[in-house]
Order: structure tokens, then C-alpha cells, then sequence
């Protein structure tokens, strides 16, 4: 019995559960935006970074070819599953590694508010 695009990507979605891993980064980024050293801030916009980045990429390198070569409706019918199981997780990672790289910035005394209020942009 031939398996389809559609039933392997909807078997991955239906046993997906993001919400309680995507809430990892979160808790993570309030811990190192509260505490007081460089280090915490570094480690969770680097940890979150990674695998947002690898996500990213390997999503584009392995299913832009396969999806390429199957019918529109197979693709949308892909998509229509895959979409709200990556969105929330990458969303997280996302806001994670920019806020803590914000964070991280105005720590270090980067930050480009600090910068533009020097010179009088406010």
C-alpha cells in the first residue's frame, strides 16, 4: 500500500503536541531577562536561535523539493496540517531569540536606542 505525501504529513501533525515545548523558550527568556549577568541572556538567544534557523532551513531544503514535484492540492492539503503545528513553536523561537538579542544588546550597551538618543533621535 503506497503512502502519500498528505498521510505522512498528516500522521506527523495529529501526534505534534507544540504548545507545552514552545513555552520552554518563554520561560527561559524571563529567567535571563530578570537576572543580572550577560551570560543568561547570551545562552537563551543562542539556544533558541539554533533551532530556529535549523527548522527554518531544513523545512525549506527538504520540503520545497518534495512539495515541488506533487499536485497543488496535495501541497495545499500538506500545508493546511503543517502550518498550525510549526506556527506557534517557530513564532516562540522567533520572539525568543530577537528579544533576548535585545536584551542582550542593551546589556551590553549596544543597543541602538542608546546610540540614537545620544545623538538627539528620539
Amino acid at each position: 500500500m503506497p503512502v502519500s505525501v498528505t498521510d505522512t504529513a498528516e500522521g506527523m501533525a495529529s501526534r505534534a503536541t507544540p504548545t507545552g515545548a514552545a513555552l520552554i523558550p518563554v520561560a527561559l527568556f524571563v529567567g535571563a531577562a530578570v537576572s543580572g549577568t550577560i551570560q543568561q541572556p547570551t545562552s537563551v538567544h543562542v539556544t533558541a536561535g539554533a533551532p530556529w534557523t535549523r527548522i527554518d532551513l531544513c523545512m525549506t531544503a527538504t520540503l520545497g523539493p518534495i512539495l515541488g514535484r506533487v499536485a497543488v492540492e496535495e501541497r495545499a492539503a500538506v500545508f493546511q496540517r503543517f502550518t498550525p503545528k510549526t506556527a506557534f513553536p517557530m513564532r516562540t523561537l522567533g520572539f525568543t531569540t530577537i528579544s533576548g538579542g535585545l536584551v542582550l544588546a542593551a546589556r551590553a550597551g549596544l543597543a541602538a536606542w542608546n546610540r540614537l538618543s545620544s545623538v538627539g533621535v528620539r
